[in-house]
């Protein structure tokens, strides 16, 4: 149980890294397709909600969310804080190792756009902030909706017949 709550979190957080990787990969993080990155990259707030859900559907299976709200919700927070952290080292190699000009880009292309002061926005210490905040925020909220909607039903009510 723990191991799949454990292994649960670090799998989201590898899939956000891939997600991350095969961006650049197909070239999103180049200047010139950079107006299709903006359009693509919020999806990536789709990989931790999935995530969530199909661990959240894998522990109901093996009837261990017959419990008290509150600790449904706990389960979600331990996976949380596992996707998050995976998700911030993620980010640190991608960003000091794989791509370094992330950001001169980024900069580069707001500016293109108009936007004052985009060194505050695109550095390395803001995004870190901007990944763990949000994907904390992320699983907080989707654990509390998922601990609403997924529970056990008791052995009784599911074997009863009509």
């Amino acid at each position: 149980m723990k191991k799949l709550i454990f292994s649960g979190g670090i799998t989201i957080g590898i899939a956000n890294t891939i997600w991350l990787f095969a961006e650049y990969f197909a070239g999103l993080h180049s200047i010139r397709n950079i107006d299709l990155f903006t359009k693509i990259t919020p999806f990536a707030f789709l990989v931790p909600v999935i995530g969530l859900i199909l661990i959240y559907l894998l522990l109901k299976r093996k009837q261990q969310l017959n419990i008290k709200y509150i600790k449904r919700v706990l389960k979600g927070i331990y996976i949380t804080v596992g996707f998050s952290v995976v998700s911030v080292i993620g980010q640190l190699i991608y960003h000091l190792a794989i791509n370094p000009s992330y950001f001169d880009t980024m900069i580069i292309y707001a500016k293109s756009k108009g936007e004052m002061n985009p060194e505050k926005y695109f550095n390395l210490s803001s995004y870190l902030f901007q990944i763990l905040t949000g994907s904390l925020i992320l699983g907080l909220v989707g654990s509390l909706i998922l601990s609403i909607f997924i529970k056990n039903q008791g052995h009784q009510e599911i074997y009863q017949k009509s």
